[in-house]
C-alpha cells in the first residue's frame, strides 16, 4: 500500500490540473453534503443534553379535533401523574414566558422558564459553577442563568454567582451556571433562566409542558397505557371539560412541537435528498475525468502489467488514486462546510426577544459521515474496472483504442442540466421576488419613523403607573420641534405577532360572524404610521374608557360587512365585548399586515383605551405598546434621542426593541432572503457541476473517438467541420436537459408561491433567461474538447496507431 500511494502521489503530480480539478469538485459535493447533514443532526438527530435521553418522555394533552392538536397538560394533570402512575419514576413541568432581567442596572427583556423545583432533578442536568435548584427549594427565590444568558447578557461575570437578578421587579439569587450545551427541551429556542414557578409572585404561570422518566423496567407503552386510564378519570371528574388523552412521546423525538416536527422532518429530508443529488452528480462527473485519464493512460497500464504487474494490483493502484483525491477532498469539503454551518447558524429569524439558537458542529459523528462519504466517492470514481478490461498485447501492439460506454452521457448530462435548471429558476424567481418586495406597498410609509416596543407590566409596573407613564411619554415627544406625529399601538404589522376578532354587522345573525385582525391603537398611530383615513376620523383623545365604544376598519372589511351602504356611523358587534356594539368612525386604506404576498384581507382597530375591557383578543393582555414616532431627522439618529428619553422618565425600563421601522420589519424579508440565498447557492453549484460534467462527457467521447475523428480529418473534414461535430453533440445534450427541466419546473416552482412577491411561479421570463444561461454556458463547456477535436493531435494519434 505504501508503494502505491507513492506511485499515485507522482501520477498525480504530474497532472496537477487535473487531480486539483477533481478534488474541488469531490469538495463541493462533500463539502455541501457534510454541512446539510451537521444542520440536519443538530435540529432532529442529536438527543437532548440530559441523563439516559432515551427513558425521558413528554407528556402532552392530545385533541384531534383543536387547531393545536398536541398542546399543554394542566397543573392537576401533573400532579395526578405523580400520585397514579407507577411506569413514570419522576415528573416534572416548565412553562416559557417573556421575562424582564436586570443586573447591575441594565434591563432586558428575554424568555425565560418557570419550572416546578424537581425539574433538573428529573433531567439530570447539572450546572457548569455553581448548583442547581432542587424540590425543597421550590418557594424559595432562586435563578439559574443560561451560559449563552451570561456570557452574552452579563459578561460572564464571575461575581453574579451568588449575586442577585430581577426578574419582573423582584430579585433573585443566582445560585447557577447551566452548561452551554443545554437550551431546555424546545430546539431552538435558548432560555435566558429558569426560576421556581413555586416562587413567582407577579402571576400564575400558564399551562405546563409535562416531562417525566420511565422506571426501571417499565417501557413507553406501559406509561401510554397508565395515562389513558389517568385521562379517563380525569374525564369522569370533569365532564365539560373538552374531549382530550394523555399522550407520552419520547422526549428525544420532540423537536419543537408532534405537529410541527412532521413537517421539520420533511423539510430535512428535502434538504438531504437535494443535497445527495448534488453528491451523486459530482461523482457522476468525476468518474468521466477519471476514466478519461485511465484511457489516456492505458499504454502506461499495459506496460505495467507486461513487467509483472497483475490486474488485481494495477486496480488497486487507481483505487488508491481515487482514495487519495477523494480524502483530499473531503478534508477541502469538511473546510467548506465548517464555513457553511458557521453561515447557518446565521440564518436565524430575526424574532425579537427569543433567542433563536441551532448549533451544528463538525463533531466526531459528521466528521465520520465525511470519511464515510468520501470512501463511497473514492470507490464510485476509480476506474478499476478499465484494468479489468485492458487488452495489453493490443495496447503494445498499437491497437485501437479503448470504445464503449458513451451512453452514460446521454443520461446524466441532461439530468445535471433540468438539474442546474430547477435551481437556477427558482433561484432566480425568489431573487425577482425580493426585489419586488422592496417595491410593493404595505399601505404606509416606514421612512423617517422609529419604533420602541416595552411592557412595563412584566416589570412590576401597576396599570396607572404605566398608564401614566406612556402619556409623559407621548407628551414630551410630541413637545420636540424634530416630531411630526407619535402614538401608541398593541403591535406592528407585518411583525411576528398577529390577533384576531369575530365581528358581526349590527342586525346580523352571529352566525355571519367574521375572523379578521385587529389591533389596538391610540391617537396618532394612524398620522405616525401614514395610513391614510378614507372617510371619518381618526382615534381621538376623547375615545377613552368611558367614552362609547368605536372602531375603525380598513376598506376590505367595510365592503364586505356594508358592501351596499357607507360604513361610517354603522355599528358592529365585537365577540366577548362587554359593550356588544361599538360605532364605526372611520375607514381607512388597505394594508399589508401578516405578509407581503397576501391577498386583501379585513382589519379592525380599537382604541387602546378600550380594548382592555371589550376586546377579547383584540391586543396583547401583558400590557405590551410600541410607540411609533415619525421624525424630522434621520431615524438613526433620533433612536438615541428616543433612548434618552424614555431613560429620562424610566431608567430600569426594559426594551424588546428600539430601532427604525425599516430595521424592525426586516423579518418579513427573512423567508424570501432565505430562499433566495439556499436556492442561489445550490444553482450556482450545479451550474458548476453542469459545466464539468459537460466538459467531462465530451472530453471523454473525443478520447473515444479520437481514431474516428482522425479519420475524418485525413479523408478531408476540416477542423470547423470537427469543431462543430462537438459543440452540436454538446448542444443536443443541452436542449434534452432544458426541456425536461422546464417540464420540472413547472411543477416544482409552484410550492414557492407563499415566498414569492409580484412574480409568477411559472414566470416566462425567468425560465427565459436560465435556460439561455445554461445554453450558453455548455457552449464554453464545450469550447477546449471541440479544440482538441479540431487539433493536428489527431493525425498524430492517426500515424501512431
Amino acid at each position: 500500500m505504501i508503494g502505491d500511494l507513492t506511485l499515485a502521489l507522482r501520477s498525480l503530480a504530474r497532472r496537477p490540473g487535473y487531480a486539483l480539478g477533481v478534488m474541488l469538485t469531490l469538495a463541493l459535493g462533500i463539502g455541501m453534503n457534510t454541512a446539510a447533514f451537521g444542520v440536519v443532526d443538530a435540529l432532529l438527530f442529536e438527543p437532548p443534553p440530559v441523563r439516559e435521553p432515551d427513558r425521558l418522555v413528554r407528556v402532552f394533552r392530545h385533541s384531534p379535533s383543536a387547531a393545536l392538536s398536541f398542546g399543554p397538560a394542566s397543573w392537576d394533570d401533573l400532579e395526578a401523574i405523580r400520585q397514579q402512575s407507577g411506569s413514570l419514576s419522576a415528573s416534572a413541568a416548565f412553562t416559557q414566558a417573556l421575562l424582564a432581567l436586570e443586573s447591575s442596572g441594565v434591563p432586558h427583556l428575554g424568555i425565560g422558564e418557570l419550572v416546578s423545583g424537581d425539574y433538573f432533578a428529573v433531567l439530570g442536568v447539572e450546572a457548569e459553577r455553581g448548583r442547581v435548584f432542587d424540590d425543597s427549594e421550590a418557594s424559595h427565590p432562586l435563578a439559574v442563568l443560561g451560559h449563552r444568558a451570561w456570557k452574552h447578557r452579563f459578561g460572564g461575570d464571575e461575581r453574579l454567582l451568588g449575586g442577585s437578578v430581577l426578574v419582573n421587579g423582584h430579585l433573585f439569587t443566582v445560585i447557577g451556571i447551566l452548561p452551554e450545551s443545554f437550551h431546555g427541551l424546545t430546539r431552538g429556542v435558548s432560555p435566558e433562566v429558569w426560576i421556581p414557578r413555586a416562587s413567582v409572585r407577579w402571576s400564575e404561570a400558564g399551562s405546563p409542558w409535562v416531562v417525566a422518566r420511565l422506571a426501571p423496567g417499565h417501557t413507553l407503552d406501559d406509561a401510554r397505557a397508565e395515562l389513558e386510564l389517568i385521562a379517563r378519570r380525569s374525564a369522569r371528574l370533569e365532564p365539560n371539560a373538552p374531549e382530550s388523552d394523555l399522550v407520552a412521546l419520547p422526549a428525544a423525538e420532540v423537536r419543537i412541537l408532534p405537529q410541527l416536527d412532521g413537517a421539520l422532518g420533511d423539510g430535512a429530508l428535502l434538504l438531504m435528498a437535494l443535497v445527495g443529488v448534488v453528491l451523486l452528480l459530482t461523482v457522476v462527473n468525476v468518474s468521466h475525468l477519471t476514466l478519461v485519464r485511465g484511457i489516456e493512460r492505458r499504454r502506461e497500464l499495459a506496460t505495467r502489467a507486461a513487467l509483472g504487474g497483475g490486474r488485481w494490483a494495477l486496480s488497486r493502484l487507481l483505487v488508491v488514486e481515487a482514495l487519495v483525491l477523494a480524502l483530499a477532498g473531503g478534508t477541502l469539503g469538511a473546510g467548506l462546510a465548517a464555513v457553511l454551518i458557521g453561515a447557518s447558524a446565521r440564518l436565524r429569524p430575526p424574532i425579537p426577544v427569543v433567542d433563536v439558537v441551532v448549533d451544528p458542529a463538525l463533531d466526531l459523528r459528521v466528521l465520520g459521515v465525511t470519511l464515510a462519504i468520501s470512501v463511497l466517492a473514492a470507490l464510485a470514481i476509480a476506474p478499476a474496472r478499465f484494468a479489468a478490461r485492458l487488452d495489453i498485447l493490443r495496447e503494445l501492439a498499437g491497437g485501437p483504442a479503448l470504445t464503449g460506454s458513451r451512453g452514460r452521457g446521454r443520461i446524466f448530462v441532461p439530468l445535471q442540466v433540468a438539474l442546474s435548471l430547477v435551481l437556477l429558476s427558482a433561484a432566480g424567481l425568489c431573487l425577482r421576488s425580493l426585489r419586488n418586495a422592496g417595491t410593493l406597498d404595505p399601505g404606509f410609509r416606514s421612512g423617517e419613523v422609529v419604533v420602541a416596543t416595552m411592557s412595563p407590566g412584566l416589570q412590576g409596573y401597576s396599570p396607572e403607573r404605566a398608564d401614566g407613564f406612556f402619556e409623559s411619554l407621548l407628551t414630551r415627544l410630541r413637545a420636540r420641534p424634530d416630531v411630526v406625529a407619535a402614538g401608541f399601538a398593541s403591535h406592528l404589522p407585518l411583525s411576528f405577532e398577529w390577533h384576531e376578532d369575530r365581528v358581526t354587522a349590527e342586525g346580523r345573525p352571529t352566525a355571519d360572524a367574521l375572523t379578521v385582525g385587529a389591533a389596538g391603537v391610540g391617537p396618532g398611530y394612524f398620522e405616525s404610521m401614514g395610513i391614510a383615513v378614507r372617510r371619518g376620523r381618526a382615534f381621538e383623545s376623547s375615545d377613552g374608557a368611558s367614552g362609547p365604544g368605536v372602531a375603525l376598519v380598513n376598506e376590505t372589511l367595510a365592503q364586505r360587512l356594508w358592501p351596499a351602504t357607507e360604513a361610517v356611523g354603522r355599528r358592529l358587534r365585537v365577540a366577548g365585548a362587554e359593550d356588544a356594539l361599538v360605532e364605526v368612525v372611520g375607514v381607512v386604506g388597505d394594508g399589508r399586515y401578516r405578509t407581503l404576498g397576501e391577498a386583501p384581507r379585513g382589519f379592525l382597530y380599537r382604541p387602546l383605551a378600550q380594548g382592555g375591557a371589550s376586546g377579547a383578543d383584540a391586543f396583547v393582555r401583558s400590557g405590551t405598546r410600541t410607540i411609533v414616532v415619525r421624525v424630522t431627522t434621520p431615524p438613526e439618529a433620533f433612536t438615541g434621542e428616543l433612548r434618552g428619553e424614555l431613560r429620562a422618565l424610566e431608567p430600569n425600563l426594559a426594551l424588546i426593541r428600539l430601532e427604525p421601522l425599516d430595521d424592525a420589519l426586516g423579518g418579513v424579508l427573512w423567508v424570501p432572503r432565505v430562499a433566495a440565498g439556499v436556492f442561489g447557492s445550490f444553482g450556482l453549484l450545479a451550474l458548476a457541476l453542469a459545466v464539468t460534467g459537460i466538459y467531462g462527457v465530451l472530453s471523454f467521447a473525443v478520447t473515444l473517438r479520437r481514431r474516428e475523428l482522425g479519420i475524418r480529418m485525413a479523408l478531408g473534414a476540416r477542423p470547423s467541420d470537427l469543431r462543430r461535430l462537438v459543440v452540436q453533440q454538446a448542444l443536443a445534450l443541452v436542449l434534452t436537459g432544458v426541456g425536461l427541466g422546464l417540464a420540472s419546473s413547472f411543477a416544482v416552482t409552484r410550492l414557492l408561491v407563499v415566498a414569492l412577491y409580484g412574480v409568477s411561479p411559472t414566470d416566462p421570463l425567468t425560465f427565459a433567461l436560465v435556460s439561455a444561461l445554461l445554453v450558453g454556458v455548455a457552449c464554453l463547456a464545450a469550447e477546449r474538447p471541440a479544440r482538441r477535436a479540431a487539433g493536428g493531435a489527431l493525425l498524430v494519434s492517426l500515424r501512431g496507431d
